[in-house]
């Protein structure tokens, strides 16, 4: 079963550099609002989820059971529409690799931490040497390909 969510994973980020580009093309055709490009890309998510959910039938929750969750359980959707309209925005001036480099090395600093103490009831997996280590080769990385973007007028 971990292999098919693994296929995913990388399903996913096959497609994912995509999407700034894509929105960023929205933008461009909406006379440059980055809030347009990302309210269409929020808007066709939502459909998409609102489909695929009732293609499950599913059990709607209690409004009890909504109004039990944390406060920081309702940030998420906050989260990726600032993740929507700051990728648009940077994709065209850092460059994908670049953007997605820095991305990945903060998202990793930060999921070292989360899963070291369980923050947001993340189960608690150590920060081991290894996982440092591991880390510290991305962020190697990421210097890496810095070093190799050459400065290109931005768009």
């Amino acid at each position: 079963m971990r292999w098919g969510w693994i296929v995913v994973a990388i399903a996913l980020g096959v497609f994912l550099p995509l999407q700034p580009l894509i929105n960023a093309e929205l933008r461009r055709s909406a006379g440059g609002s980055g809030f347009f490009g990302a309210s269409v890309n929020n808007l066709v998510g939502l459909v998409g989820v609102i489909v695929c959910w009732l293609a499950f039938k599913p059990e709607f929750p209690s409004v009890s059971s909504l109004g039990a969750a944390p406060w920081w359980s309702w940030t998420g959707g906050l989260i990726g529409g600032a993740f929507v309209v700051l990728t648009l925005l940077m994709a065209p001036k850092l460059g994908v690799v670049l953007m997605f480099s820095l991305m990945l090395v903060s998202q990793m600093i930060s999921s070292l931490v989360v899963d070291h103490f369980g923050i947001a009831n993340a189960p608690v997996r150590e920060a081991t040497f290894m996982r440092i280590a591991g880390v510290a080769l991305v962020i190697l990385g990421v210097v890496f390909v810095q070093l190799g973007t050459q400065s290109t007028p931005s768009k």
